[in-house]
């Protein structure tokens, strides 16, 4: 959905402020109101992930939590070495 400029979704929300996001741009649409397109976002390729040569060199951590069937609740901890993936 496209966005209405601020100022005039500000003026509708104020005096009518039951009505829905899709209804105030039909209303909008109607009285020719200006309507702002949304901005794209460029997004940049992510660098690929670093392998470690050797041990010790790259060291991953976590909190992981789970329940018990018979509804205990218990959190853990996890430190893994990333080269042969061992804690």
């Amino acid at each position: 959905m496209e966005r209405i400029n601020n100022t005039v979704m500000l003026i509708f929300s104020c005096t009518f402020p039951l009505l829905k996001p899709r209804l105030l741009w039909v209303i909008a649409f109607e009285l020719n109101l200006r309507i702002k397109p949304r901005k794209q976002l460029v997004r940049e390729k992510p660098e690929p992930l670093a392998v470690p040569d050797t041990i010790n060199e790259v060291w991953s951590m976590d909190f992981m939590h789970d329940q018990l069937q018979y509804g205990r609740r218990f959190r853990l901890f996890n430190v893994i070495d990333d080269f042969n993936r061992e804690g």
